[in-house]
């Protein structure tokens, strides 16, 4: 049986990587505009074909919208197949993105905001949500801001897919960080300052280090590692805005949340960035990842 296992392990991996070379990277020179073509097919398939967790988006645009009639929460789910077809084909595209046709896809409004951070010496953390066209950010952020940009990340199980998304990353100058090796690799670049991006946004792995609190209209777990390593390390903590202007270009726009986080009561900013990513959502849901369990994770009653 373990044989058996480890050879259709090796046939999964060996069928992704011809995936990635034969299909993916190929198709990631397409231009913008034809691949939004393939993602009205992706639309099809995902929403209508295999109704890929309907049931996890339907409850959790249920619960997080109570009071929203019906009609108008079906129009949103769809709205937000719809953008999650795209995002897919945006993320293809971010394979061969070039640098000219990064300015043309992300800006960032307020960069100078990170300036005195850097003049200082002084890593920051930016907190990011599942929220738009994420890899933007990711892969060409590096190329807008004086610190050098880095993403804390869970390696996948697919190497291939996983070295191609560290080059995707990679390409403009970010740095890639496990999580495992995140303090480690602190102390070891403590002299360049950097603009440290966190997703703040899913479920937590773990069930210590957690604050609660109420996001969308849920009780709901959150890591507190935005706010235990920014106190640790004395950093600015900033949100991410990530506004959609149209198909295929995004602005940032940064807000801070604090430069003083180690005078910041316990859970204060945990409970700030929470909020500020919950007025993101609202202005338009149909940008987050629903389809994500993001409160699959209960609290324990004692006793």
């Amino acid at each position: 049986r373990i044989f058996l296992f480890l050879n259709l392990q090796k046939y999964k991996y060996q069928s992704l990587r011809l995936l990635y070379y034969l299909l993916l990277k190929p198709l990631s020179y397409m231009p913008l505009w034809l691949l939004y073509g393939l993602a009205n097919g992706i639309y099809f398939i995902i929403y209508k074909v295999l109704g890929y967790r309907k049931q996890v988006v339907w409850a959790n645009l249920s619960n997080s919208f109570p009071d929203m009639p019906e009609a108008e929460r079906q129009a949103l789910m769809r709205r937000f197949y719809r953008h999650m077809s795209e995002l897919m084909v945006e993320t293809l595209w971010c394979f061969s993105l070039s640098e000219k046709r990064l300015q043309k896809s992300l800006q960032v409004k307020n960069p100078e905001l990170l300036d005195k951070y850097y003049e200082q010496g002084r890593s920051v953390v930016l907190v990011l949500g599942h929220y738009g066209s994420w890899e933007f950010v990711l892969a060409g952020l590096n190329y807008f801001v004086r610190h050098r940009v880095a993403t804390i990340y869970i390696p996948l199980t697919s190497k291939t897919l996983d070295r191609a998304f560290h080059r995707m990353r990679l390409r403009f100058g970010a740095e890639m960080i496990s999580k495992k090796d995140f303090a480690a690799n602190m102390q070891a670049g403590s002299m360049e300052p950097r603009a440290i991006i966190f997703g703040a946004d899913q479920s937590p792995s773990i069930s210590k280090n957690i604050y609660w609190t109420e996001f969308l209209n849920q009780e709901t777990a959150v890591a507190l590692g935005v706010e235990k390593y920014a106190k640790k390390y004395d950093m600015p903590v900033l949100f991410t805005w990530l506004h959609k202007r149209a198909r295929g270009r995004y602005e940032v726009e940064f807000e801070l949340i604090t430069d003083r986080p180690q005078d910041e009561p316990p859970g204060t900013i945990t409970e700030k960035h929470v909020r500020l990513m919950e007025k993101q959502i609202r202005q338009r849901p149909e940008l987050w990842m629903w389809s994500h369990r993001r409160w699959k994770k209960k609290r324990e009653v004692a006793g």
